[in-house]
């Protein structure tokens, strides 16, 4: 099958893009020919003046350069599908668009809650926020939700509206690909067919099959992996360790890192990695013992939840969506309340003083990374999909 894969790179890296260069690599793997379309926002806004920014604001809603780019990739690798990951904003929805112009079907991976919510996450000033879904758009403006832009939050207005209004995302988008249940309820609520919802779970790299990964008897303490911000809940990671005799490595960046770091003093067993690559983040897992992943919002997903059970490290997590899904408390990891000290502390102090425990978690957790999240079974679910979709575009046209 030769299959179109379409991602718009974000200018701070991230589990979209992982997810998209790891489906290349694991549909390669099953013998199919991948073409993957890229655009990148480092290659434009950095050198874009204010009247290019606005321009390119306008055309975020149908971006024509874009159509005309797609059409000509489509027509010269004659692909069968295409698969899109994020078209925010340079690659708009004409990327479906032009699918539809040639009648080549057009599936659309949900890794965030963009097509509601201007900022992706249903999340405002740290707390849950649903008026884009309830209510007028014009509260996204109001707020300036997409990075504090005004521009850009009108940008996004106009380009959802639009694409609800015309029925981009409902008609044009053979079918949706959401990585867990939280997902595809929140996307039914948007607006969006229940039928074209299909539930396949995201995947990442096995580190057991990576001869540079190794296994050292000893491993100490805990990892957090993710952005330091308000709605990661990283302040009630620290607050939970101050009395545990191991070490915790904090790895990220955001816009919450010193006053984290302030919370931690005079704790000499936090550490703080910053951004680490991916080499680093193999390294980190190779040491500890098991990850924590205290969220206060409903992640959609969480690949750092996956890839540390893929090293087969159990994990503690907050009681709230996708980890919620992914781990069976008290069997592959822990699941405490979000934002509840306490409950983080039990937690902790169970995977540090109870190793029988730990190591039954630990085994189990790569059990479950075997049988949901490894790249070829991803990949045989994408195939499927594949399937499907281009059937039902024949029977289309012979009618």
């Amino acid at each position: 099958m030769k299959i179109a894969l379409f991602h718009n790179y974000y200018q701070v890296p991230g589990g979209e893009d992982q997810m998209f260069e790891l489906e290349i690599r694991a549909l390669r793997a099953q013998g199919h020919e991948v073409f993957p379309f890229v655009v990148r926002n480092e290659d434009v806004f950095p050198e874009a003046n204010t009247l290019q920014r606005a321009k390119l604001a306008w055309e975020s809603a149908h971006n024509p350069q874009s159509y005309k780019a797609v059409i000509e990739f489509l027509r010269t690798h004659e692909v069968d599908i295409g698969h899109v990951h994020n078209w925010f904003p340079l690659l708009s929805p004409a990327v479906y668009t032009a699918h539809k112009a040639l009648g080549i079907p057009v599936v659309q991976t949900l890794h965030n809650y963009r097509l509601g919510c201007a900022n992706g996450s249903f999340r405002r000033n740290g707390e849950t926020c649903r008026d884009c879904l309830t209510g007028s758009r014009n509260s996204a403006v109001i707020h300036r939700c997409y990075k504090g832009s005004l521009g850009g939050s009108l940008a996004w207005k106009r380009l959802i509206d639009k694409g609800w209004a015309k029925r981009i995302f409902t008609e044009f988008v053979d079918a949706y690909i959401a990585p867990s249940q939280e997902v595809v309820d929140a996307h039914i609520e948007m607006g969006l067919p229940k039928e074209k919802i299909h539930l396949i779970p995201n995947a990442c790299e096995d580190l057991l099959n990576d001869k540079s990964f190794s296994q050292p008897q000893h491993k100490d303490g805990a990892l957090f992996l993710g952005r330091l911000s308000a709605e990661k809940g990283v302040d009630t990671l620290i607050n939970a360790w101050r009395w545990a005799p191991a070490p915790l490595k904090i790895a990220g960046s955001g816009p919450d890192a010193e006053a984290l770091k302030k919370t931690a003093t005079p704790n000499e067993r936090i550490q703080f990695l910053g951004h680490i690559d991916r080499k680093e983040i193999k390294h980190q897992l190779e040491k500890s013992a098991f990850l924590v992943f205290p969220s206060k919002w409903s992640e959609p997903f969480g690949l750092g939840i996956i890839e540390a059970m893929a090293a087969g490290r159990p994990v503690i997590a907050s009681n709230i969506g996708a980890p919620s899904q992914i781990i069976t408390h008290g069997v592959n990891g822990l699941l405490v309340p979000p934002g509840d000290v306490d409950a983080l502390q039990h937690a902790i102090k169970t995977m540090l003083y109870d190793p029988e425990r730990l190591s039954r978690m630990a085994q189990a957790a790569r059990d479950t990374y075997e049988q949901c999240y490894g790249p070829k079974a991803h990949a045989q679910a994408l195939e499927t999909l594949y399937q499907t979709q281009t059937s039902l575009v024949e029977i289309e046209r012979q009618y």
